[in-house]
């Protein structure tokens, strides 16, 4: 499983830094999560945009195979446990 923050959620789909090929390289059963505080902070961010109609149709039609988490107590652990070893694990992957 892997969560993702808000700045991978930014990048993801411009796949600036190459993230979209190597999460399509992950396993098909792989579950790709973010957590619903990023879904608010990312139309804050296209609302404060320069292309700002445009980034708010890239954040409401963002990739459905990303499952949104809720916030609940067994969200905040996976995250807090899984944060660390993922964003070593990205370090060395490219991701």
């Amino acid at each position: 499983m892997y969560i993702l923050d808000t700045d991978i959620c930014i990048e993801l789909p411009r796949s600036n830094f190459g993230f979209a090929p190597n999460i399509e390289k992950l396993p098909e059963d792989t579950k790709i999560n973010t957590s619903i505080m990023n879904t608010p902070e990312l139309q804050y961010g296209a609302n404060l945009s320069d292309k700002k109609e445009q980034t708010i149709v890239e954040v409401n039609n963002y990739p459905s195979d990303i499952e949104i988490l809720g916030i609940d107590l067994r969200s905040i652990e996976k995250y807090s446990v899984n944060r660390f070893p993922i964003m070593v694990s990205a370090k060395g992957s490219g991701i």
